[in-house]
C-alpha cells in the first residue's frame, strides 16, 4: 500500500493513494463496520485506523489489516466517492507528520566518500529536526540570500521500537519507504562553524603548541522551517522486494539534476538500521535517511542554487512516486529578482 498521512477540510487523516484518488481509510473502514451491523463501528475505526501515522505504525499487523479491508470495500463499494477523495483536494502532510526522529546519514555514496579526508569505516548520521517537515507540494521557503540546494535521499520508516538490532534482522524492524529532500545551505553551515583553538602539549624547543579544532554544527543549514520535504507518502516494505534496486532522480524546474541508484550506496539498510540502533533506540514512525543520492564525484547539486533557479524541486525514487516542492523567496528584495533559466 501507499499510505499517505493529508488534511481534508480540516481533518487530518491517514490514507491510502490509489492513482489520483486517496481513500480515507477510517471513514470507509467506518462504513465497512456499519455495513455488517457492527455497533460502535465509528470508535472501533478511530481505533484501530488513527489519524496519526506513527499511532497507526505503532499498532502494527492491526491498523495495516484494516487498512487493506477498508481499502478493498471502498473501491468496490456503492457510493465510493465518499471516501475517495481526489488527490488535488487534499493537503498532503509529511509522509510521517510527528516522528519522534529523523536520522540523517552522511556521505553514504562510494564517489563522494572517496574524496574525504577521514572516512570512517560506519555510518555516520545526524538527527534533523522534525519541525523541519513538510508534505508534498508544500513550498521550500528561502529566507536568506544564500545558496540553498536540494539533496535526494531514499529512506525507510521504522515500523517497531529498535534497540541493539541484528543487522540480519533488519528489515523485521522496516515499516516502509519513502523520500526526504534533506535541503541545505552550505554558505548558512560556514557562517555557523566554531573554531577552537586547543593547547597541544609542547614542541622540540620547549614552547607552547596548539591546534585548531573545527567545530561544524549541523543545526540550522538544515534544520530550518520547511528544509525537510518528506514524502509523498509511505510504501510498504511488501511493494519493494529489493530496496537496493531502486533509480533515484531529481529535477530542478525541467532540469535534470540528479540521477543515481540505491545499489550504490556504501552502507545498505540493514548496516545502517545495526549501528544506529547501537547507539539511539528508534520508535515506530522515525524516519532514517540511506544519504544524498549522487551520480559524480562531486558534491551533489551545488549547481542546483534553489534560490537562483526556478523550481519545483522533484526528487523520483522507482517505485515509491515523486516527492514535489515549489520554491518561494521571502527575504528582503527577493520579489525584485529575476529566476535564472
Amino acid at each position: 500500500m501507499k499510505l499517505a498521512s493529508f488534511r481534508h477540510r480540516g481533518h487530518e487523516k491517514v490514507g491510502a493513494v490509489q492513482g489520483d484518488i486517496v481513500v480515507d481509510l477510517a471513514a470507509a473502514y467506518e462504513a465497512m463496520l456499519a455495513g455488517e451491523g457492527l455497533s460502535g463501528s465509528a470508535e472501533i475505526a478511530r481505533a484501530v485506523i488513527p489519524a496519526d501515522m506513527v499511532r497507526f505504525i505503532e499498532l502494527g499487523e492491526i491498523s495495516i489489516a484494516a487498512a487493506r479491508r477498508a481499502l478493498a470495500w471502498a473501491l468496490d463499494a456503492d457510493g465510493a466517492g465518499v471516501f475517495c477523495i481526489a488527490a488535488d483536494d487534499v493537503e498532503w502532510l509529511p509522509a510521517v507528520a510527528r516522528p519522534r526522529n529523523v536520522f540523517c546519514t552522511v556521505v553514504n555514496n562510494p564517489e563522494l566518500v572517496a574524496h574525504a579526508i577521514r572516512a570512517p569505516d560506519y555510518p555516520i548520521y545526524y538527527a534533523k529536526p522534525n519541525s523541519s517537515l513538510i508534505g508534498h507540494l508544500q513550498p521550500i521557503e528561502i529566507r536568506e540570500k544564500v545558496l540553498v540546494h536540494p539533496e535526494s535521499e531514499f529512506a525507510f520508516v521504522v515500523g517497531k521500537t529498535a534497540k541493539n538490532v541484528a543487522a540480519e534482522d533488519a528489515y523485521d524492524y522496516v515499516f516502509g519507504y519513502t523520500i526526504l529532500n534533506d535541503v541545505t545551505s552550505p554558505e548558512i553551515r560556514r557562517r555557523d562553524l566554531l573554531i577552537s583553538r586547543v593547547p597541544a602539549g609542547k614542541n622540540e624547543f620547549g614552547e607552547d603548541t596548539f591546534d585548531d579544532v573545527t567545530f561544524t554544527v549541523i543545526a540550522r543549514h538544515k534544520g530550518m522551517d520547511t528544509f525537510g520535504p518528506l514524502g509523498p507518502w509511505i510504501v510498504t516494505k511488501d511493494e519493494i522486494a529489493d530496496p537496493h534496486d531502486l533509480h533515484v532522480r531529481a529535477w530542478l524546474g525541467e532540469r535534470l539534476i540528479n540521477e543515481d541508484h540505491t545499489g550504490r550506496l556504501r552502507f545498505t539498510i540493514p548496516e545502517v538500521m545495526a549501528h544506529i540502533t547501537k547507539w539511539s533506540t528508534l520508535s515506530p514512525g522515525d524516519i532514517v535517511t540511506l544519504g544524498t543520492a549522487s551520480s559524480t564525484d562531486q558534491w551533489p547539486m551545488l549547481d542546483a542554487d534553489m534560490r537562483r533557479f526556478a523550481g519545483p524541486i522533484r526528487i523520483e525514487v522507482e517505485k515509491i512516486g515523486i516527492l514535489e516542492n515549489p520554491v518561494i523567496k521571502t527575504y528582503d528584495g527577493a520579489a525584485d529578482e529575476i529566476w535564472e533559466s
